[in-house]
């Protein structure tokens, strides 16, 4: 797995101690938190917690390759 889009709110765990948990053992993976919230109200409940980017709801198809190309640009990179 080379990357997870993290929802904040999930019924049985929150994306914050999903994302803890994840990290315990892979810290490599690309984590993008995806939220209908501002950035500024889920600081706090993620302080601490190693992500690697946001992306805020709704969102487009453009919003999540300029991500993907971002995070893995030389994976698409041709010779």
């Amino acid at each position: 797995i080379d990357l997870i889009m993290m929802d904040t709110y999930m019924r049985r765990m929150n994306g914050s101690e999903a994302t803890n948990r994840i990290r315990q053992f892979n810290t490599k993976v690309v984590i993008i938190i995806v939220t209908a919230f501002p950035l500024s109200e889920i600081t706090e409940e993620f302080a601490g917690v190693v992500f690697d980017d946001y992306l805020p709801k709704p969102f487009s198809k453009f919003n999540i390759n300029q991500l993907i190309m971002k995070h893995f640009k030389s994976k698409f990179q041709f010779i």
